[in-house]
Order: C-alpha cells, then sequence, then structure tokens
C-alpha cells in the first residue's frame, strides 16, 4: 500500500532512488540486526547494480515533505516485510506457500477497511464495470498474487538480497525487451545503465555461486 501511495505522491524519479534504497538498507538492518555478514565483494556488486538502476531509470527526482514521508515509511516497511518472510520460514519450518497460505488472509482483511480513505472513487461505484473491466481485474489480482508468491518462494530459497538482485535484473530484461521488441528509444544512458547493472547482477552471482 505504501509503496503504491509513493508513487501517487511523489515523482518516478523519486519513486525510483527510494525503490533502489531498499538493497542497500537491507545490507545494514541485517547487519546491524540479524548478525548477517556481507563480504566486501558482495557489497560492491550490490552498489555496482544499484547504481546501474539509477542511471537506467532516474530522471526526475524532485522531492515533497509528505512524498519523502511515505516513500520513507514503504522503504522501511518493505525492508522488514522481506527479512520477515525468510526469517518465518526458517522459524516456523515453513515452506513459502505455507506461509503465505496464512499471510494473504491477514493482508486482504488489513487492507479492506484502508480502500474508502484513499481510493475516492469507490464511493462513486453504483454497478458492476464493464467486463473487460472486470477481467482486467482479475488478471491483475492474478499476476499479483504470483509476484507475491515469488517472494516467498525465491526469499524463502535464497535472501533478500538476492530477491532484489533478481529484481534489478528483470529490470535490465524490461528495458531491453522494450528496445528489440517494442520500439523504444535507445538512449545511449539507458544503454549505459542496463550494462552496469548487468556487470553487477553478475559479478553478485558469481561470487555467490562460488560461496565467497
Amino acid at each position: 500500500v505504501l509503496t503504491n501511495l509513493s508513487l501517487v505522491y511523489n515523482t518516478i524519479g523519486f519513486y525510483q532512488v527510494m525503490k533502489v534504497l531498499t538493497t542497500p538498507l537491507l545490507v545494514v538492518i541485517q547487519t546491524l540486526f540479524y548478525g548477517e555478514t556481507f563480504s566486501a565483494k558482495i557489497k560492491m556488486s550490490l552498489g555496482i547494480t544499484c547504481l546501474g538502476v539509477i542511471i537506467t531509470t532516474i530522471t526526475d527526482t524532485s522531492a515533497n515533505l509528505p512524498g519523502t514521508l511515505i516513500a520513507l515509511s514503504a522503504l522501511l516497511v518493505t525492508c522488514m516485510y522481506q527479512i520477515w518472510v525468510g526469517t518465518k520460514q526458517k522459524e516456523l519450518e515453513c515452506s513459502g506457500f505455507q506461509l503465505l497460505y496464512w499471510q494473504a488472509p491477514l493482508s486482504a482483511a488489513m487492507l479492506i477497511p484502508v480502500v474508502p480513505i484513499f481510493d475516492q472513487n469507490i464511493g462513486n461505484l453504483v454497478e458492476l464495470p464493464p467486463n473487460h473491466i472486470l477481467i482486467g481485474v482479475l488478471m491483475s489480482s492474478l499476476l499479483a498474487f504470483l509476484v507475491n508468491l515469488s517472494i516467498f518462494l525465491v526469499i524463502g530459497k535464497t535472501s533478500p538480497v538476492t530477491y532484489n538482485v533478481l529484481g534489478h535484473f528483470k529490470l535490465s530484461v524490461i528495458m531491453t525487451l522494450g528496445f528489440v521488441f517494442f520500439g523504444a528509444p535507445l538512449d545511449p544512458k539507458n544503454l549505459f545503465g542496463i550494462f552496469v547493472t548487468l556487470a553487477g547482477v553478475f559479478w553478485y552471482t558469481h561470487i555467490k555461486a562460488n560461496g565467497q
């Protein structure tokens, strides 16, 4: 919810900056409060990856007080959520499917009372939307469920930091597909940013694969 609100109250550029900060903040929180250790090589690979994402996506980074407070809150909540997804699976000795099975209904119950507060148009809904809109909503809900499931599965098998690196890799792939298949303008800055991101992702993968 906070992440979506951040996009409403901030520019896309500022939203992306705060989203990229998830990775370094995860490292800080896990180091200070969960006893995790990250080698210098891991930190450097993460730094390169985040820098590449910033170069690729950042445009306007203007900020405002309400948007900044929401973005900072979203940043902290996202980090803790991802950490707890991993720690709770180990603590409860359950799978990602099992944890999501119990977490999803609680999340829905918490969100239902909040929806009328932030979605002012819901009061104007006096009849069911057309079928194509309902289908779009259902498809969006299904995709959201699959994304949420991927969080639990990936973090359960790896770590929150690795999940974020995977997300940065996904962004690079999406940008590249946009250039290749959908005729998106090929900006040299974006191309350089993708190259830097992939360099960081591949270095991180190499380090983890070799157990360094």
